[in-house]
């Protein structure tokens, strides 16, 4: 005989369905909740393993968790570039990233360039270096 796992039974907070787990899972990491903690900590707090929770996402959004986070912080640093005077540095930090590095290699990934290109410059609102992203 074996024991039946209560881990995805139905007091269990995955019981709701993929999409619905999913739904939670990004409405986590919106809060932030991979800034601080791993993806193996958002299956647990989600009652689903780790790669049962990878292949959800991968389903549901096409993209990792960490692929959503990183989304997430790259979009946050775009609308504060766009809309304040910080320094970039003081940005990267801001939007959660944890050295000025990922922060660049980030917005290469997603964007094809760096932050820096999407600064206006001044007096004109002309965006520095414009390339059309494909």
């Amino acid at each position: 005989m074996f024991a039946l796992s209560t881990r995805n039974g139905t007091g269990s907070p995955a019981w709701s369905g993929t999409a619905t787990t999913v739904s939670r899972g990004m409405r986590l990491i919106e809060e932030g909740f991979l800034d601080e903690s791993s993806v193996a900590d958002l299956a647990d707090r989600l009652g689903i393993g780790p790669r049962h929770l990878l292949r959800l996402f991968l389903h549901h959004t096409g993209a990792t968790p960490s692929e959503v986070a990183a989304t997430r912080r790259v979009q946050a640093a775009k609308r504060l570039i766009d809309r304040t005077a910080m320094p970039l540095s003081e940005i990267a930090f801001a939007a959660r990233f944890h050295s000025i590095r990922r922060f660049n290699d980030a917005f290469r990934a997603i964007y094809g360039r760096p932050p820096s290109s999407f600064r206006r410059t001044e007096g004109t609102g002309a965006v520095v270096t414009p390339r059309q992203v494909n």
